[in-house]
């Protein structure tokens, strides 16, 4: 009997798709809109110096639309990476979508940081820059992710 493939919550898939996704995870990245910093890998917000607790799908929806880089969303996108193989309704989304609003506040021009495209779906209204992490911590992430790929080889998890 194999072991099972140890990662992240929210990864789906079969085993091979799904190291892919975690390996894309814990490399990350750094987006930078207004006074708030998001970064993936896992998944965290800060508005200034001060983290701002989330739960995990306001997190995942908030990853989704920033990924975009202000290009709209499509809703049936947004339900399908926010809630991976489970099948809810839209208005989980709208509620999930209002819960995020309530939390990251109103831009400095008074509008909304998400912005419905109506017909469509949404998108994050700031203007977003990203960074790759520092040097220092993709070479630890790496290292990890190379000790983790080369553990599950050996156990037999991925040939």
């Amino acid at each position: 009997m194999k072991t099972p493939l140890l990662a992240p919550h929210g990864i789906t898939g079969n085993r091979k798709n799904a190291l892919k996704q975690w390996m894309e995870c814990v490399v990350g990245c750094v987006y930078f809109f207004d006074e708030f910093t998001f970064e993936t890998g896992p998944n965290s917000l800060s508005r200034g110096i001060q983290k701002v607790p989330l739960p995990a799908k306001q997190l995942d929806l908030l990853c989704a639309l920033v990924q975009a880089k202000g290009e709209p969303v499509r809703k049936d996108t947004l339900l399908r990476e926010v809630w991976p193989n489970t099948n809810v309704e839209c208005h989980t989304l709208i509620q999930t979508v209002y819960l995020l609003r309530l939390s990251l506040g109103k831009m400095a021009d008074g509008q909304e940081y998400i912005q419905t495209v109506n017909g469509y779906g949404y998108r994050l209204a700031a203007h977003i820059t990203t960074s790759d992490l520092s040097s220092s911590r993709v070479t630890q992430r790496h290292s990890i992710r190379n000790s983790l790929t080369e553990l599950w080889h050996r156990l037999g998890i991925f040939s």
